[in-house]
């Protein structure tokens, strides 16, 4: 699954180069509706790769994080 929205354009991001770049709000319900979609889904391991964007999707599809 991929990561939820992001906004690539957004001024810190320009200045700080698109490995920091965070969820939107929008990004946020995406992986909220993601992790939803997939409540019934028992996971054993959820893996991301170390950008913020993707911990931020998966944190919040499993249930780790609050929206």
């Amino acid at each position: 699954m991929r990561h939820g929205h992001v906004d690539y354009f957004a001024p810190d991001v320009r200045v700080r180069g698109t490995d920091h770049v965070p969820l939107t709000a929008l990004g946020r319900e995406q992986a909220l509706a993601g992790g939803i979609a997939l409540s019934h889904v028992r996971f054993d391991i959820a893996l991301s790769s170390g950008l913020p964007r993707t911990q931020q999707t998966a944190e919040i599809e499993i249930g780790r994080a609050h929206v």
